[in-house]
């Protein structure tokens, strides 16, 4: 069931000629995943990288939540996903 949405996510095109940057959808999930995070758009640090909250938002939401990087970032553990399919943009 994720495949096939990740696929659609994947392919969305929609916001392509408004950014300036290629499109590059961020983020982690399996079905096993628990909790499932969903959050606002990323910035431009986790665009670059492709890995979802590897920012200062991050550090923030694992501390809050108690978790290491190894359980964060664990796909068969935690979901994390972006609201904004796109790179918002600076403004």
């Amino acid at each position: 069931m994720l495949d096939a949405l990740f696929e659609d996510i994947r392919a969305y095109k929609h916001c392509a000629k408004d950014l300036p940057f290629a499109l590059r959808p961020v983020l982690q999930a399996l079905e096993t995943a628990s909790p499932r995070i969903i959050g606002r758009a990323r910035g431009r640090k986790v665009h670059e990288g492709g890995v979802p909250w590897s920012d200062k938002s991050g550090e923030r939401l694992r501390g809050w939540l108690g978790m290491s990087q190894e359980v964060f970032y664990d796909p068969r553990k935690v979901a994390l996903i972006g609201m904004g399919l796109c790179y918002p943009r600076k403004a």
